[in-house]
Parts: C-alpha cells; sequence; structure tokens
C-alpha cells in the first residue's frame, strides 16, 4: 500500500531532521486493561539541528525539565499531532563518534504513563501548603463516643462516685471543725496557743486541697458516667471523595470529572489522635496521604480506569458502557490466527474487605458488609483432581467502614419523651419550646473512643451517615455495582475471551486516529474486542497488536458468595 502521508518532527518548537531511524520510528501503545493507551516509543536519535538544541539545553542548566518534542503527520492538506511530550534527559546518551548525536527515549506529555509517575510525588500536605485545599473543602462529619460499657465497669463507676461523694462530704465536715476550732482560738486570748492555731491553719488549708482534688476527680467520674449513659454531640473533618480528587489533578493543571454517583457521596475520614489537629485530609501514616495512593484506592473501589482527554481527567467505571459504544474501529479478518482462552483468568475464590480497627470497637462488633466472598466453581465436575479452576484475588479496602447510630438507647428515649411532655405543657402556658437535640442524633457516626488508627469511608448524606448506609457501601454493595466486571458469569460471560498475541494487521494512519483514544473494536462478524498493546511503525501501513475477543466458551459455571455478619 501506498504511503498518502509524511512525518514531521518538531524539538523545542523547532523542526529538525527526522532521526536516523525515521522509516522505523514506532510508536507503542500500551493498553494492558485500559481503554486509553500510554504511548511509548522507541529510542530516537538525533543529529544537525536536534543535536545542537539538545546541547544548548544541556549547557543551559534546564536538564531537570524534558524538552518538547511532538511528532506530526501530514496527509493531503491535513496536518495532525501524533504525539506531544517531551524528550527525557535522564535516557540521554551522547554517541558522539564520527558524528555528533544523542540517543534518548521521548514520553508522552499528557500520557497516563506520566500522569501515574505525576501522582507519585504528590502528597496532601502538599496540597494543603500550597493552598488547593482549605479548610473549607472539608466535609462535616457528626459523630458521638458511645463506649460499650460492660455494666459492672459502670456498676464500679457508680461505686466510685458514691464513695467520693461520702469523702467528699466527710472531709467537708472536718473542714468544718477546723474552721470551729481556729474560730474559738481567735475569739479568746492566743497566748500560748500559737501552736494550736498553727495546726489548725494547716489542716484546715490540707482538707480544703483536698476536697478541691477530689473534687475535680468526682467531676471527671460523673462526666465518664453520663456519658457512657449520654454522649455528646461532635464533629470531625473528613474530604469527599470528589473534592480530593479535583484538587489532586487541580494542582497537575487537569479538571476532573465522573459520572460515578458515589463519588460525591463517599467521605475519607483519616484517622484522629491525641494532640493532632483535626482536618480532613490524610494523615502522613495513612493510606492516601500520596496522591496516587488515593486515586489507586478510588480505582480499586469502582473497578475503574482514568482517561485523558485535552486537559480534562475522567474517571470512570470499567462497566460503563460508554467506552464501546464510542468505539469506531473494526479489526481487519484475522481471527483464524492461532489464539488462546483466558481460562487462567478465572479465579477460585475472590475476595473483597475493608480493614477493621481494633482501636474503634466498632469496625469489629458490626462486621456485616466488611468482607465477601465470591466462589466459582464447575456446575458438572468428572475429576476433581483435575480441575482447573484455582487461586484466590484479594481486593483490601485500606479504610474501614463506619458505623451509623440506628436506634435511641433507653436513656435518650426517656429524654425524648421528658422533652416532648414539657413542650406540650409550654405551648399550654405560651412559653417558648426546649429545643429536643435526641432525635437528631440518629444517623450520627459512632465511635468507641475518641481517636482511632485506621481512615474511614463513610457514605454520608450531608453531614450524618446516610439512611441503610450500609446498603449502599459495603464489601458486596461494590462486587453487585462494580467488581463483577471480573465475573465470567455476569453479563452474559461476557468476560469470556479469546486472547490474540503479536497478530500483524493492516494498519494506516488513519486506523490510529481511531484507536489511540479507544482501544475497543468491533470485528467483521460483529463481536466485541480490545486491544491490549499495538506497535505501529509510522511510516508503513502495518501494526503488531495483541488483543481480546469475547467468546463465550462455557457456561459449565456457577458462583456462590458469602457475607460474613
Amino acid at each position: 500500500m501506498g504511503q498518502p502521508y509524511f512525518v514531521q518532527y518538531r524539538l523545542g518548537g523547532n523542526l529538525i531532521d527526522n532521526p536516523t531511524e525515521r522509516q522505523d520510528t514506532s510508536i507503542q501503545v500500551q493498553f494492558d486493561e485500559g481503554t486509553q493507551g500510554s504511548i511509548e516509543t522507541s529510542q530516537l536519535t538525533f543529529v544537525n539541528e536536534a543535536y545542537t538544541i539538545i546541547k544548548d539545553t544541556i549547557q543551559s542548566g534546564l536538564v531537570t525539565e524534558g524538552l518538547p518534542l511532538t511528532i506530526t503527520i501530514q496527509e493531503s492538506e491535513e496536518s495532525t499531532e501524533v504525539f506531544n511530550g517531551y524528550l527525557d534527559f535522564s535516557t540521554l546518551e551522547d554517541l558522539t563518534g564520527s558524528e555528533p548525536k544523542f540517543l534518548a527515549s521521548i514520553v508522552e506529555q499528557n500520557g497516563l504513563t506520566n500522569l501515574s509517575e505525576s501522582l507519585e510525588g504528590i502528597t496532601f500536605a502538599l496540597l494543603e501548603a500550597k493552598g488547593f485545599i482549605t479548610s473549607s473543602d472539608y466535609q462535616e462529619v457528626k459523630y458521638l463516643i458511645e463506649k460499650q460499657v460492660a455494666l459492672l465497669e459502670q456498676a464500679f463507676l457508680a461505686l466510685s462516685i458514691f464513695l467520693m461523694i461520702k469523702e467528699i462530704a466527710e472531709a467537708s465536715f472536718r473542714l468544718s471543725q477546723q474552721i470551729a476550732i481556729i474560730s474559738s482560738i481567735l475569739a479568746s486570748s492566743i497566748t500560748g496557743q500559737v501552736g494550736a492555731l498553727i495546726y489548725a491553719t494547716a489542716s484546715a488549708l490540707f482538707e480544703v486541697a483536698y476536697i478541691a482534688i477530689m473534687g475535680a476527680a468526682l467531676l471527671d467520674l460523673i462526666q465518664q458516667f453520663i456519658e457512657n449513659l449520654i454522649s455528646f454531640e461532635r464533629e470531625f473533618q473528613g474530604i469527599k471523595y470528589k473534592t480530593a480528587l479535583e484538587k489532586i489533578f487541580s494542582y497537575l493543571g487537569y479538571t476532573f470529572v465522573s459520572p460515578i454517583p458515589e463519588i460525591d457521596t463517599y467521605v475519607y475520614l483519616p484517622s484522629k489522635a491525641e494532640g493532632r489537629a483535626d482536618k480532613g485530609i490524610p494523615f502522613d501514616s495513612d493510606f492516601g496521604f500520596v496522591a496516587n495512593e488515593f486515586v489507586s484506592m478510588v480505582l480499586d473501589m469502582f473497578r475503574a480506569e482514568i482517561f485523558v482527554v485535552n486537559n480534562e481527567v475522567q474517571l470512570r467505571a470499567k462497566k460503563d458502557p460508554f467506552f464501546q459504544s464510542q468505539s469506531t474501529f473494526q479489526l481487519p479478518d484475522v481471527l483464524e490466527q492461532p489464539f488462546s482462552l483466558n481460562i487462567n483468568e478465572i479465579k477460585e475464590s475472590r475476595f473483597i474487605s475493608f480493614q477493621d480497627d481494633i482501636s474503634d470497637a466498632y469496625t469489629v462488633s458490626n462486621w456485616k458488609g466488611t468482607s465477601f466472598v465470591v466462589t466459582t466453581l464447575p456446575i458438572t465436575q468428572n475429576i476433581p483432581k483435575n480441575n482447573l479452576i484455582k487461586g484466590l484475588e484479594e481486593t483490601r479496602f485500606p479504610v474501614a467502614l463506619g458505623n451509623r447510630k440506628e436506634d435511641l438507647s433507653v436513656l435518650e428515649e426517656a429524654l425524648n419523651a421528658f422533652f416532648k411532655a414539657a413542650n406540650f405543657a409550654l405551648s399550654a402556658l405560651g412559653a417558648s419550646n426546649i429545643t429536643n437535640t435526641i432525635q437528631a442524633r440518629k444517623g450520627m457516626l459512632i465511635i468507641s473512643q475518641p481517636f482511632f488508627n485506621v481512615p474511614k469511608v463513610l457514605n454520608m448524606q450531608g453531614n450524618r451517615l446516610a439512611q441503610n448506609s450500609r446498603e449502599g457501601l459495603s464489601a458486596r454493595y461494590l462486587w453487585e455495582n462494580y467488581l463483577n466486571y471480573d465475573s465470567f458469569i455476569e453479563d452474559n460471560f461476557k468476560r469470556q475471551r479469546k486472547v490474540f498475541e503479536g497478530i500483524e494487521i493492516p494498519f494506516s494512519y488513519s486506523d490510529y486516529k481511531k484507536v489511540k483514544e479507544n482501544s475497543y473494536f468491533i470485528t467483521s462478524n460483529g463481536k466485541r474486542g480490545k486491544f491490549t498493546s499495538l506497535e505501529w511503525i509510522i511510516e508503513a501501513d502495518r501494526a503488531e497488536a495483541s488483543f481480546w475477543v469475547e467468546d463465550v466458551y462455557t457456561r459449565n459455571l456457577q458462583e456462590k458468595t458469602t457475607e460474613v455478619s
């Protein structure tokens, strides 16, 4: 096939002679599981004007920033940029011998690889320091400390309070006696009674100090006793998934969008420790403190992927039909080539779990939703020892689930009834009502003590957990709505595939424009497939591709699920 286009290279904005490998220069697009490819190229050798531009840049000391490089294809009167990136000085080799030349790799500027590497250097502390995140970005979380107190512990507290009150009463009586003695001495002649006066005064001061100390301790005990019965309302600061992602990508110069609705209701609540400021962003010991950790957690939770369109980062679930609906490439008729089946991707067990946290007893006592197991088995099995379905795949989220206050305690119900009765009486008398905040306690986050070690993820509605919070945030929920993309049974067995490796296909510049941003395709017989990698020789009409095509090869499968509660 004749070549209807030619290639131009620009380095630092200047048109340069084509690299010496121009006839073999290829663009390697690595898709793996992603829809949008990560573009890589073979190393290029730069000579003549390009050599001079690179040398001048080195001498200027600006080697910590990639030198802009573009590759443009001219087809008839149409000129299209197929590569926009930079020369990577960290890969530069000076091969000057008989002629001056440099060898270097080039990196796509808005590519996924470059984006991923950039995320590794960003922390939430940096975003805060640079002003990208402020306290106005935090999400308020109302919470209550409700200790899981044993009856015996509460009885000991009550006994301690009784004994302290008794001791304070006795100390007060002794103090009154000392005061009476001092008054008696002062009322009479003090001759010969100086020692007695000093002793009585010292005793009285001791009793005053003793009563003060015992009083403070008694207040603490009473407060603890009351809090065990009915805790005080407090606030933590967290941050919405959506807000955190918007700030991360804004720092890199992108806007962020996602159609996943949970991203706008799930809130990350960092760990809390005594003496540490209550901020809504991850602490440095929390998973998610580094931006690539946070983004990775979100991608895992929704079985999602990221792709970049111009200056916009989009995050979509792999189950989203948007990708397939936008595909325009039809694979040439090459399916007679050798292939394999992806049986090795069927896992006998898939284990999905959130983390527990021994510093918050509720994450252990209320286990429902924390873990979920999916087991894939053959329906009919002739020789069990020959079973090919093996292996375990784990998806562990490094955050704990929050617990919602669902019911009022007996004392809270009594107080609620009291407020209602009091307000009825006040209304009858024409007086203002007393504000009843008891009922509003429902829906708040409950924790067993003031501080906890593992960050939490909360399904929020306003500043409280959503009603039936675990129905919309649990290991089961995420499997049934997102993670079952990996099921070999769901959606009419669509995860079953024929796999093709290293297949040479006819491939033109117009094909490249279709495939670069969307690796899905349709075969000539209407089946859906996807490239996993592709290498296009720029100045040739061919490419070497690896891909899969959906193909149901067994219905002899069943799935069993287990939710530990």
